[in-house]
């Protein structure tokens, strides 16, 4: 009966597409918030990928710094003869000795 009758009251018509309109304009608004969250999310994957590389540069940076430096060949480390081996060889470490006994 209600419908009959709104079909015939142009009032009650103009105010039902009224409140279509408004319902148009909230889940237009809803849709672009999905969007800007699930864009967010896009972004926030992304920074943490870029986090991810950058971190594994770094660690790459430090193994290729590590490598440049100048090694004794003749130094144990964790070695079962080390025990056995003076605490420095002879003549090194001199110029550090001399400042300590200084």
């Amino acid at each position: 009966m209600k419908v009959m009758h709104a079909l015939w009251d142009s009032g009650v018509l103009m105010q039902f597409e009224e409140e279509c309109d408004k319902l148009c304009v909230r889940a237009s608004e809803e849709a672009r918030i999905c969007d800007s969250r699930a864009s967010l999310k896009a972004q926030l994957r992304s920074l943490d990928e870029i986090h991810h590389v950058h971190t594994g540069v770094k660690r790459l940076e430090d193994k290729v710094d590590l490598g440049k430096l100048d090694t004794a060949n003749d130094a144990t480390y964790n070695s079962s003869t080390e025990g056995e081996l003076p605490r420095c060889l002879p003549d090194t470490r001199t110029d550090l000795l001399k400042q300590i006994t200084d």
